[in-house]
């Protein structure tokens, strides 16, 4: 009998253990999920945002998501970028750690993870100075696809052609800031034939792509370009 009871218990242990595991992959895929999401069409600080809000309205514990990320980062480059992202914002540290988020982002990025390309570029930029690796990590990110590294790109480029070519392709892809810069060319006739239709059609997918846009500076875009 006493041995039946064990093994009733180490059953019951075992089924808890499978449970949380299972929660806690869910967990860290959701969150994954939405982070990728979101750097498709935002800059960081909405990102962060986003991550913040979801964690708070959700009532996930952040201590957890950490330690679930740390145990993850060696074995997955999006958990690496991820948490990457909260030591270079301080998302559930006391502050942030830019060489610590800069080495997590950079085992992402050499296993061609395109948003740990942006963040390797951004602090190359930002706290290295250093602008020619910073282009070279947005190209990268570019040529992986991913529409914020395009756009980026671009600001880098001189030559006009080249630099819409990657506007464009920033803009189809969704990233909302590509959007509004494409409603300027196409006003302008700058890189691309002047044509207000289409530049109308850029200002209502960017309006579309970012409801946090207010009113007010839908209707300053639309007569500044009209």
């Amino acid at each position: 009998m006493l041995n039946s009871s064990n093994d009733s218990e180490n059953e019951i242990t075992i089924i808890n253990t499978d449970e949380q595991k299972s929660k806690d992959n869910k967990l860290i895929d959701q969150l994954i999920i939405l982070y990728y999401q979101q750097t498709l069409i935002d800059w960081d600080s909405t990102v962060q945002s986003t991550i913040e809000d979801w964690i708070f309205k959700n009532k996930h514990n952040l201590e957890h998501i950490i330690n679930l990320l740390e145990q993850r980062k060696e074995t997955s480059i999006e958990c690496a970028c991820l948490l990457g992202f909260f030591h270079h914002y301080g998302i559930g540290f006391e502050t942030y750690n830019l060489e610590e988020a800069f080495q997590l982002y950079k085992h992402a990025a050499d296993k061609d993870d395109s948003f740990a390309n942006i963040q390797i570029g951004e602090l190359y930029q930002i706290t290295k100075t250093n602008h020619v690796k910073a282009k070279e990590a947005y190209k990268r990110a570019a040529l992986l696809g991913h529409p914020q590294g395009a756009f980026k790109y671009a600001l880098f480029l001189y030559n006009c052609k080249e630099k819409i070519y990657w506007v464009q392709a920033s803009a189809e892809k969704g990233f909302e800031a590509a959007q509004r810069d494409m409603a300027g060319h196409c006003h302008y006739g700058y890189g691309v034939l002047k044509d207000d239709h289409r530049a109308l059609s850029w200002l209502l997918k960017y309006s579309k792509n970012n409801p946090r846009a207010s009113s007010d500076e839908l209707m300053s875009l639309y007569f500044y370009y009209y």
